[in-house]
């Protein structure tokens, strides 16, 4: 994950990237400002504030703890690609967890946590990554 500074750079590049830089002139830094603060606080925090969260539990538990106090991520829950998929695996193989507090996904094996809409998987019963 980016530092706040670094991430908030990004996200004007981007926007100049898109808009052009003729377009972000017109627009003044207090609107500038307002814009990213808003982004702030509805998105960046929130996640940021889960992710910590999610991190202290994962250090927190041991190792056989993890799969006993959070619930794996069921294909219910996802959007999969055929009726033959039965379960959730990440692209290393590894199951899933879906912290029941958090709307964000694990996988302990690469030490990763996703949203939701952002992670790739694996289907087994396919031999898919999608």
């Amino acid at each position: 994950m980016l530092p706040e500074k670094k991430m908030f750079e990004k996200i004007l590049e981007n926007v100049k990237a898109i808009l052009g830089e003729k377009k972000m002139s017109t627009f003044s830094k207090m609107t500038t400002a307002k814009v990213l603060s808003s982004l702030k606080l509805s998105n960046y925090l929130p996640d940021t504030n889960s992710l910590k969260n999610i991190k202290e539990i994962m250090l927190s538990l041991g190792k056989q703890d993890r799969n006993h106090k959070m619930a794996f991520l069921q294909i219910e829950e996802i959007f999969s690609h055929c009726e033959s998929c039965s379960k959730c695996y990440h692209t290393c193989g590894e199951v899933l967890l879906k912290p029941r507090a958090f709307d964000f996904i694990i996988c302990l094996k690469c030490k990763m946590i996703y949203k939701k809409e952002l992670i790739h998987l694996y289907y087994n019963e396919c031999k898919e990554n999608l």
